[in-house]
């Protein structure tokens, strides 16, 4: 699997709220933001998601991606709406990943 593979497989994982998949495509230490601090591993980053997904549904729509200065960068269009499907905000973004070993090592969240 290619990096760009992976990390539109692990979009898609994310927006179909499949975190069995989004994790096998993590590594078991992975870094991830959360709300007050950085997550660590698998464990702490599946119950991050869980609690997310019962309050919004969040859709990024992959637009590039690029290897740059030992990051992949993946530009995305960022739609966030509530349970009940109201639009929250929309917005273009870019996340920035570690990759190692075919895993998502670090995800690092950066505005467009």
């Amino acid at each position: 699997m290619t990096t760009d593979d992976l990390i539109r497989r692990a979009f898609d994982a994310y927006n179909r709220q499949d975190s069995g998949t989004l994790l096998a495509l993590v590594s078991d230490d992975v870094l991830w933001p959360g709300e007050a601090h950085t997550l660590r591993g698998k464990d702490a980053l599946r119950v991050f998601l869980e609690r997310q997904w019962t309050r919004t549904r969040t859709h990024d729509e992959v637009v590039h991606v690029e290897e740059r200065d030992g990051y992949v960068v993946a530009s995305l269009s960022q739609t966030v709406r509530s349970v009940e499907g109201r639009t929250l905000s929309t917005g273009e973004f870019r996340y920035g990943f570690v990759v190692g070993d075919g895993l998502i090592k670090q995800l690092k969240t950066r505005d467009a």
